[in-house]
């Protein structure tokens, strides 16, 4: 693993919040989110209710793009243009790594 993708990986287990960056109707929308990072699959997942806004503007146009917060310093993470689509892991499976890594940081 390169220096780059070790300082990715270590950003992405550490902090806890991103801003997410959606459209709607053509217009930046930005709103902070828990996530978990799984780093085997290279897979950033975050959660909401099905009738909030942020859903219904990935459905109607899926790019996105988002930063790490940081919490100390300025170690961050930014992506543009990742693919995101609706997960179809439940979840009860993931749910249990948002929380210790939430309050590992508070």
């Amino acid at each position: 693993m390169t220096d780059y993708n070790k300082a990715f990986t270590h950003v992405m287990k550490t902090q806890n919040t991103i801003a997410l960056a959606t459209t709607h109707e053509g217009k930046a929308n930005v709103r902070i989110v828990n996530f978990y990072y799984h780093e085997s699959q290279r897979t950033l997942y975050f959660s909401s209710f099905g009738d909030y806004h942020k859903i219904k503007e990935l459905e109607q146009n899926s790019m996105v793009a988002f930063t790490t917060i940081p919490i100390h310093g300025e170690n961050h993470v930014r992506v543009k243009n990742p693919i995101v689509q609706k997960s179809t892991v439940p979840i009860s499976q993931i749910k249990d790594f948002f929380y210790p890594k939430h309050h590992s940081i508070l």
